[in-house]
């Protein structure tokens, strides 16, 4: 997320643990990527897949599964959205 933000809306901030929401809201405010065109739910996935974490044993497998679909298939729709030019 960070690397996004600072390819695509200037973020300025260094990559240490704990910005990547911060790097979200950057992109949604200052780097084309709309609350409701995508935005929102980044936000949304970023802190569901932060509340467990992935260690072993804080996760089930279902979970786990569920969490690579989902962040599969929101990094496709983050690449698309910031094709490169």
């Amino acid at each position: 997320m960070i690397e996004l933000a600072k390819d695509h809306a200037t973020f300025d901030e260094q990559g240490h643990a704990g910005r990547g929401g911060r790097a979200i809201d950057h992109l949604i405010k200052k780097g084309g990527l709309p609350d409701r065109d995508g935005g929102n739910m980044l936000r949304g996935l970023w802190q569901m897949i932060q509340t467990n974490g992935p260690h072993p044993g804080q996760s089930t497998a279902d979970e786990a599964r569920m969490r690579i679909q989902l962040v599969t298939a929101t990094a496709r729709f983050l690449l698309n959205h910031f094709q490169s030019e």
